[in-house]
C-alpha cells in the first residue's frame, strides 16, 4: 500500500523530502536513544547504538534546517545504506549458491538495490526524485517477494 502511495505522489514528495527524511530520523533516532539509556548500552564496549542515535538526531535536525540544501545529503546518505543493503543482499544470494537453495530474487534485488545506490551517490540532485518513484517500486517488489518466501 505505501508503494502505491509513493509511486503516486513521487512528484510531491520531492518537495518535501527533507521533512520526511528528517523528521523521519529524529523518531527513529530518538526510540533509539530511549532504548540505549534504558538498556544502559552505553556500559558496553561495543554497543553503539547510543552513537547511533546521537549522530541520527543531528543528522535529522540538520536536514530539517537546510531544508532544500539537503538534499545532497539525504541522497548520498540513502546511497549508503542502499549500496550496504545490495551489497548484503549480494552476499546472502552468494551464500544460497553455495549451499544450492533458492539465490534469484535474493541476487537481483542485491545488483538492482547496489546500481540505485551508486546512481543515487553519484549523482544525487538529479537522482533524488526518480529514486523516490523507485522507492515505491521496490517496496511493491518487496511485498512481492515476501509473499513468495512464506
Amino acid at each position: 500500500m505505501c508503494g502505491i502511495l509513493i509511486l503516486l505522489m513521487s512528484q510531491p514528495l520531492s518537495s518535501y523530502v527533507h521533512y520526511v527524511v528528517g523528521t523521519a530520523a529524529l523518531v527513529v533516532s530518538l526510540e533509539l536513544l530511549y532504548e540505549a539509556i534504558r538498556e544502559k548500552s552505553f556500559t558496553r564496549k561495543d554497543d553503539t547504538r547510543l552513537a547511533t542515535a546521537i549522530i541520527g538526531l543531528l543528522l535529522g535536525v540538520l536536514i530539517i534546517i537546510k531544508q532544500h540544501n539537503s538534499i545532497p545529503l539525504i541522497a548520498v546518505a540513502w546511497g549508503l545504506s542502499g549500496l550496504a543493503g545490495g551489497v548484503t543482499e549480494l552476499t546472502h544470494a552468494s551464500y544460497a549458491i553455495a549451499h544450492r537453495e533458492r539465490f534469484a530474487l535474493k541476487l537481483i534485488h542485491g545488483l538492482i538495490e547496489t546500481t540505485l545506490a551508486l546512481i543515487l551517490i553519484f549523482d544525487p540532485h538529479e537522482a533524488i526524485r526518480d529514486h523516490i518513484f523507485i522507492l515505491g517500486l521496490e517496496m511493491l517488489v518487496q511485498a512481492f517477494a515476501a509473499q513468495h518466501e512464506h
